[in-house]
């Protein structure tokens, strides 16, 4: 498509120019000139509304209220088009959706620093170890696992997802660990970014939770250590180090008296899910939080929540998670009252509760989603297999080495899988 792309006429192009601030004035010459020969602009209104763009009598077109509208002009208008946008539109901006509806165009790209390594600038700190996440039009619970699970974190923040809305659901948090974790992060609010209004502040949690700032900021979470270079190197070893398969060994998890989901039973599991690469996962009666971190580990992009009443199991659910590096978002609660306020599922795994937690969670299983479950006692198998139509019985034996040299197989108990899609 690139090579399709860029052979195509001057003279039917689209140019899409990143901005570092919402005034022109200092634009490069040759970047105004493309402006004013074109035959539509279009842009967020505070760059539109500049008196040099409306003074030059383009037809201009908006695109504060989602990309969708602009996107519709551009594809549908021909002649010269011009993008003006914050930043690099490169990165989570507008240039993916262009490319997406005008493969028969010429577009050329002009991009800006992103308003991301502006705001790290703006803190004297290097970013590549930083993960960014961004809320426009994604759910806020992918923000919260990300600050959770990671030293560094950038969040592009959003009317439905606005600093203070972050911090609020930081701020509710129960989980002991999850507390500790932020009682060591330290939150900084970076807003309007190369605009005369410009502010940078490190703002304490409770505070953040309680302040407005514009939507369109970005909040950085940074461990308070994160700047050791002894731990930076330490966490580049470990991510070159880091393998991803089905079935981790059962002693790679912390997990009480055996009750673990084993590693054969773990693969088998994970092949019935058919896990996608966006959308929502649950691990109802987690356990140990195997499948979820193993589900989190194979599709980093999912909305992954472990769900376990017991207490102390939810504590070694997160202190796995982060053994594994895992995005897993721990709900200490019963099923099915703890499910209610979730967002409904893609993708499920129910690994304890029984035929009535299954029948809960299929219930609220999005359509066309699949529901994965264990059993140990064939006739709830059975039941929940009436539902979704497949089940299989394992059997593993484990080769073990007898003291005298020879091998004896050790079998562990069968385990039922029943699984199926809401179609089913």
């Amino acid at each position: 498509m690139l090579e399709d792309n860029f052979a195509l006429s001057d003279n039917n192009q689209i140019t899409v120019i990143g901005l570092s601030s919402p005034r022109l004035e200092n634009l490069a010459l040759d970047l105004k000139e493309k402006i004013q020969t074109s035959d539509l602009v279009v842009g967020p209104k505070r760059i539109l509304d500049d008196p040099w763009i409306a003074s030059l009598g383009i037809a201009m077109k908006y695109y504060d209220d989602g990309f969708e509208s602009a996107i519709d002009a551009i594809a549908t208008s021909p002649g010269q088009v011009v993008v003006l946008a914050s930043g690099d539109p490169g990165f989570f901006g507008i240039l993916r959706k262009i490319r997406s509806t005008n493969n028969k165009r010429k577009i050329t790209v002009f991009p800006a620093p992103s308003s991301i390594s502006l705001a790290f600038a703006r803190l004297s700190l290097p970013w590549d170890d930083a993960v960014v996440v961004s809320s426009l039009g994604r759910p806020i619970e992918n923000c919260i696992r990300a600050i959770y699970s990671h030293k560094k974190v950038a969040v592009l923040t959003s009317p439905g997802a606005t600093p203070s809305d972050i911090a609020n659901l930081l701020v509710s948090s129960t989980n002991p660990i999850q507390k500790e974790r932020l009682s060591k992060t330290s939150f900084f609010v970076l807003s309007n970014l190369g605009d005369i209004s410009e502010r940078v502040e490190q703002v304490a949690l409770e505070e953040l939770a309680n302040r407005d700032f514009p939507p369109l900021s970005i909040l950085i979470s940074l461990d308070r250590d994160t700047d050791s270079m002894e731990k930076v190197s330490k966490w580049a070893n470990e991510l070159q180090s880091d393998s991803l398969h089905f079935g981790k060994d059962e002693a790679s998890y912390l997990h009480r008296n055996g009750m673990i989901t084993k590693g054969e039973v773990r693969a088998v599991v994970l092949s019935k899910l058919k896990l996608g690469k966006r959308g929502v996962f649950w691990d109802v009666g987690s356990g140990s939080g195997s499948i979820a971190i193993e589900v989190s580990k194979l599709s980093p992009s999912l909305s992954v929540f472990a769900i376990e009443k017991d207490f102390d199991s939810a504590s070694r659910i997160e202190r796995n998670s982060q053994l594994h590096k895992a995005s897993v978002t721990v709900i200490n609660g019963e099923a099915p009252l703890a499910l209610g306020k979730m967002p409904d599922p893609n993708w499920a795994f129910v690994g304890g509760g029984g035929v009535e937690v299954f029948n809960q969670v299929y219930s609220r299983l999005d359509k066309n989603g699949v529901i994965v479950a264990t059993f140990t006692a064939l006739e709830r198998a059975v039941l929940a297999a009436e539902i979704v139509g497949n089940m299989v019985e394992i059997n593993v034996s484990r080769g073990q080495v007898l003291e005298n040299g020879t091998w004896h197989l050790s079998a562990n108990n069968p385990v039922f899988i029943v699984w199926g899609s809401k179609d089913t």
